[in-house]
C-alpha cells in the first residue's frame, strides 16, 4: 500500500510538470486592457548573482509605490511568454513582479529538453540567484522591503 501511494504521488508530480502550459493562464476581466496601458512600465533587467549577471522580467504595478513584491519562479519550460504574461498579471493586481530566468535565456516547448534543462540547473546556483533577486528588490525605492513574496509553478 505504502509503494502504491509512492508510485501514485510520483505520477502526479510527474504529469503536472508536463501540463501544457497554453492552457492555464491568471487572468480577470481587465487583464489585457491594463497590460497594454502598462508597455512603458515593463522592462528587462540585469542584477548580479555572485560573478554573473542574471536577466529577468521586471514589471511594477503604475503608481509610487512601495509595492510588495514578488520573485516569480518559471516552470521548467523556462523564462516564456507565459511567465511574462503572469508577471504582468501581478503587476496589475498591484504588485511589483520580478520573473527570474533560472536557465541563463534558455527556454523550450519541448518535454525532453525541459526536463534535460531542469536536471542541469546547479541547486547552489538557483540559490544564490534567488538570493541575488530577493536583494535586487530589497535594494529598489518602489519595492515594500517587508512584503517580499515568492510563487512558481511545477518546478518553482
Amino acid at each position: 500500500m505504502k509503494n502504491l501511494f509512492i508510485i501514485l504521488i510520483s505520477a502526479l508530480i510527474f504529469f503536472s510538470c508536463k501540463s501544457n502550459t497554453d492552457d492555464v493562464k491568471v487572468t480577470d476581466n481587465k487583464a489585457d486592457d491594463e497590460i497594454a496601458l502598462q508597455k512603458e512600465l515593463q522592462k528587462a533587467v540585469k542584477y548580479v548573482s555572485g560573478r554573473d549577471s542574471v536577466s529577468a522580467y521586471f514589471n511594477l504595478p503604475p503608481g509610487d509605490g512601495p509595492f510588495p513584491a514578488l520573485i516569480v519562479i518559471h516552470e521548467w519550460w523556462g523564462l516564456n511568454d507565459w511567465i511574462r504574461y503572469n508577471a504582468d498579471a501581478f503587476a496589475n493586481k498591484g504588485y511589483a513582479a520580478l520573473a527570474i530566468d533560472l536557465y541563463r535565456g534558455k527556454s523550450t516547448k519541448n518535454s525532453d529538453e525541459a526536463h534535460e534543462l531542469m536536471r542541469g540547473l546547479p541547486p547552489d546556483r538557483v540559490i544564490k540567484d534567488l538570493q541575488s533577486a530577493y536583494s535586487f528588490l530589497q535594494d529598489n525605492p518602489k519595492v515594500d522591503k517587508k512584503r517580499i513574496g515568492v510563487i512558481g509553478w511545477c518546478m518553482g
